[in-house]
């Protein structure tokens, strides 16, 4: 079951992606975040509930995000955040005051 609290933004944001279960890693792009989750396209082959780790290649102020894999499709992942992105959604010139509801988030592609 997906949940989806919060307002998602656009992006285009290339990150290197890093599944923990194993040594599987791989270069994406978050096509859209918010302060919940975000949908990292990519063909990492990481299975729902694998922690994974987000390393954005060009942002210094917010260099690492980590979550859950919740949704797997055909052009990438949908990932719950462990904490929120807060901080990433203002650094984006984003208003994160409007968009976050408080619960989880599931996220989903476009």
């Amino acid at each position: 079951m997906e949940y989806r609290c919060g307002r998602r933004y656009s992006v285009e944001i290339p990150v290197y992606a890093r599944v923990h279960s194993g040594v599987v890693s791989s270069p994406g792009c978050l096509l859209n975040v918010s302060v919940t989750g975000g949908f990292l396209l990519t063909t990492l082959p990481a299975q729902p509930q694998s922690h994974i780790c987000l390393r954005l290649i060009e942002n210094e102020l917010c260099p690492r995000l980590e979550g859950q894999v919740v949704r797997r499709s055909f052009a990438g992942l949908g990932i719950e955040w462990f904490e929120p992105a807060a901080a990433l959604i203002r650094t984006l010139g984003f208003n994160t005051e409007s968009s976050f509801y408080g619960g989880t988030s599931a996220a989903s592609g476009s």
